[in-house]
C-alpha cells in the first residue's frame, strides 16, 4: 500500500486535509506527522482515528518514515499566526 505523508495534520486546516485524503483515497495509507504545538488538537482527528488507512505519528518522528520507498506524495501544512503554507510534492 502506498503512503501519503501529511505534516501538520492535527491543526485546523491540516485535519481537514487528513480527513479529505483518508475518505477519498482508501487504497493509500495516510500518515499524519504533527508536533502538536499550540495549534494541534487531537480532537480534530477523532472521526478518522480508527480508519484502517490512517496512521498518526504525533509528537514524534518515526525512523520508518525516513526509510520508506513507497511514499506516493507529501503534503506539508504550516499555518502560523502570521502566515500559511500548504506544499504538495509528488514522490512518484
Amino acid at each position: 500500500m502506498q503512503k501519503i505523508l501529511i505534516t501538520g495534520g492535527a491543526g485546523f486546516f491540516g485535519s481537514h486535509v487528513v480527513r479529505l485524503f483518508v475518505n477519498n483515497y482508501p487504497g493509500c495509507q495516510i500518515v499524519n506527522l504533527d508536533k502538536l504545538t499550540y495549534a494541534g488538537n487531537l480532537a480534530n482527528l477523532k472521526d478518522v482515528k480508527y480508519k484502517p488507512n490512517y496512521t498518526g505519528h504525533l509528537k514524534t518522528t518515526s525512523p520508518g518514515l525516513r526509510q520508506t520507498n513507497d511514499l506516493l506524495s507529501l503534503v506539508g501544512i504550516n499555518v502560523s499566526r502570521n502566515q500559511g503554507d500548504i506544499d504538495y510534492y509528488d514522490c512518484r
